[in-house]
């Protein structure tokens, strides 16, 4: 619940910082969002079957070496563009952490703030 929303907004904040920093026109935001809205649901669905299939191969602890498995890939290959892209490095990761704890307080002193992210979540 929760993390998905936080995963998808911050996806979507990604994608439109991307679009403005490309210089591509405004007009062209709202189709790449609703591709991006397709393009997850889609996902959803396919990785559903997935996850079925995982439980009727492993019993249920299928889902979770699936998981496993697939984390361990994205674990690798960020690391290898990390590695790749000199320009920014690992202060990327230094960068979601001031982000995250600027998150962090706006929560603990904007009760607004806290509430609208907790009814996003649910």
């Amino acid at each position: 619940g929760c993390g998905t929303a936080i995963m998808q907004l911050s996806f979507e904040v990604y994608m439109v910082e991307q679009h403005m920093s490309q210089g591509f026109p405004h007009q062209w935001l709202a189709h790449t969002l609703s591709r991006l809205n397709y393009s997850m649901s889609a996902l959803a669905v396919l990785f559903g079957f997935v996850a079925e299939t995982s439980f009727l191969f492993g019993n249920f602890l299928g889902p979770f070496w699936l998981a496993s498995v697939l984390a361990i890939l994205n674990i690798l290959a960020i690391s290898y563009s990390l590695k790749r892209d000199k320009s920014r490095g690992w202060s990327s990761f230094k960068e979601t952490g001031l982000n995250f704890s600027k998150l962090l307080l706006t929560a603990k002193f904007n009760r607004q703030a806290l509430l609208l992210g907790l009814a996003q979540g649910c």
